[in-house]
């Protein structure tokens, strides 16, 4: 079994946050249909071992997102702009990362919570504002 921190590597935050940003900006799309990611991630990153499972743990934060973001919003963890849109600040996406790679895919549907999250992107937040000073 790997570490959570170790994962966290398998997966590097850059990438993580262009993956997020680029599938949420096309949401809503049929959650039942994880091809069109399936293809981004064999074309994106082929040669990678961590493949499969970095796609499974992406797909797994969109339905994450896509079930439970008016509550995230509702909670402060994400924000809704004058138009509508519903934005991801870095806080949360920091948050999803650390969540979505700290457990084991069979088990991180069953543990991460809207809680969870929340508590995670607050303390992203105070973490930021700390390196601010």
């Amino acid at each position: 079994m790997t570490a959570p921190d170790e994962r966290l590597g398998h997966y590097p935050w850059e990438d993580w946050n262009r993956d997020l940003d680029l599938w949420f900006s096309r949401m809503p799309y049929p959650m039942n249909d994880a091809g069109p990611v399936i293809r981004y991630f064999k074309q994106e990153y082929p040669g990678n071992p961590r493949q499969d499972e970095n796609c499974i743990r992406l797909w797994a934060a969109l339905i994450f997102l896509d079930t439970k973001l008016p509550r995230l919003v509702e909670e402060g963890a994400a924000t809704r702009g004058p138009s509508g849109a519903v934005t991801l600040p870095y806080a949360l996406k920091s948050a999803l990362h650390r969540a979505f790679l700290s457990f084991e895919p069979g088990v991180m549907m069953k543990v991460i919570d809207v809680p969870l999250i929340v508590k995670l992107t607050k303390e992203q937040r105070e973490w930021n504002e700390d390196r601010r000073d």
